[in-house]
């Protein structure tokens, strides 16, 4: 197909708003020229490919450009990932529950938000207090950081975050019940804490505790996880898996549970411990304490204890659960707004409140990578795949129309 007539069949498809045809042309020209190069550029933009704009200008950057938007949009790729990532537009869904708990609950000082983290999680934690902070319905609320490792650079940079931020010591709570972790596993701390939510907190009536490695994109949840605390003690998410406890599960062979604890949780949905609300004086989540400290006293600090015991206390107490989005991690749907920006949903196509990614250093190799395919339905069009971000921070976008014009005039 000669210029002329590839960029005759573009035009139709870009007035028709046909672009994921344009883009599948574009990228089989042979010969690439300047504006074939900068209706891809834009094109990405508008899906929110920065991978794959990043590699168009270092694939072709012998490219002569005498176009004002490729050289300010060249200088701009040249940053580094991390300086092109923004943070995500955090969604406020209609939910009954609001009212009653802003006026009873988050307005008289009742809830604060519980994050740990050592030095390996710390850019992840950044973007898990990010998307807490950018929660405007909640920034009353105080985020307490439990050390489990963190450096004092790390620590002193937290503080200077924003005054909401607190950076707490744990051990000497752990240690007042014998509980001591040789080195090289400070790391369980992290799980270990999570029974002493009432000592640690004491001036609280609620504590909603996320990973480090979770990020909140819909707000409204935390309305959901706090009304059902209020009424069972402890709310906690089904586990991604959607599956009931059987003999063969990981859970019942990691030595957390004791025999009869074990028969407790056959039949059981499996449960999610990454993000937790509890009512601190409740019979429930006393239980839940008295529980972890006799597992760990008899069966040891072992990994899992945590989950486990959150998993016995929900089969015994026959706690409800929420849904999994409230804690999700899996394959995606992906919507785009109207403004550019990606919003998440699982795969039953319900938007996900908040997502797990499974953690470690930003930029290392881990189950959830930066970028991740998605599943996208444009407007009269079939499925397709496109890459999206599974984190908090996001490639910048600019709103859709804007592209759109750009790209009618190229």
């Amino acid at each position: 197909m000669s210029d002329t007539s590839l960029y005759k069949k573009i035009k139709t498809l870009i007035k028709r708003e046909e672009f994921i045809d344009a883009i599948e042309l574009l990228e089989n020209a042979v010969n690439p020229t300047f504006v074939s190069f900068k209706y891809l550029s834009l094109l990405y933009r508008y899906y929110g490919q920065l991978e794959k704009e990043i590699s168009l200008y270092n694939k072709h950057g012998d490219i002569v450009f005498k176009d004002e938007y490729l050289i300010t949009r060249g200088k701009e790729l040249e940053r580094t990932q991390f300086e092109l990532l923004v943070p995500r537009k955090t969604m406020s869904t209609s939910n009954e529950n609001s009212e009653p708990i802003r006026n009873n609950i988050i307005s008289k000082g009742k809830l604060c938000f519980v994050v740990p983290s050592n030095d390996e999680y710390y850019f992840l934690l950044i973007e898990c207090l990010s998307s807490i902070l950018s929660c405007d319905e909640f920034k009353e609320c105080p985020v307490f950081i439990a050390n489990c490792g963190l450096s004092l650079a790390n620590i002193v940079a937290l503080q200077k975050f924003s005054k909401r931020v607190t950076v707490i010591n744990i051990n000497n709570v752990l240690s007042k019940y014998h509980i001591y972790l040789g080195t090289g596993k400070e790391y369980m701390s992290a799980l270990l804490f999570r029974g002493f939510f009432d000592e640690l907190f004491s001036d609280f009536d609620f504590c909603f505790y996320l990973d480090s490695d979770t990020w909140i994109q819909d707000q409204s949840c935390i309305y959901d996880y706090v009304h059902l605390s209020t009424n069972q003690g402890i709310a906690l998410s089904k586990h991604p898996f959607n599956i009931r406890v059987s003999e063969s599960n990981h859970w019942l062979n990691r030595n957390t549970l004791t025999p009869s604890q074990k028969k407790t949780i056959l039949g059981f949905p499996a449960i999610i411990n990454c993000c937790i609300c509890v009512r601190l004086k409740s019979k429930e989540y006393k239980d839940y304490k008295n529980t972890l400290i006799k597992n760990v006293t008899k069966l040891g600090p072992n990994w899992g204890v945590d989950q486990e015991v959150f998993l016995y206390l929900a089969a015994k107490h026959k706690l409800e659960l929420l849904p999994n989005e409230y804690a999700y991690e899996g394959a995606l749907n992906l919507k785009i707004d109207k403004d550019g920006s990606h919003i998440l949903f699982s795969n039953t196509n319900r938007i996900i409140k908040i997502f797990h990614l499974g953690g470690g250093l930003l930029f290392k190799h881990r189950k959830w990578n930066y970028f991740t395919d998605a599943d996208y339905f444009p407007t009269n069009q079939t499925k397709i795949k496109l890459r999206t971000s599974t984190h908090y921070l996001v490639p910048e976008w600019k709103d859709r129309n804007w592209i759109i014009n750009k790209l009618k005039i190229v």
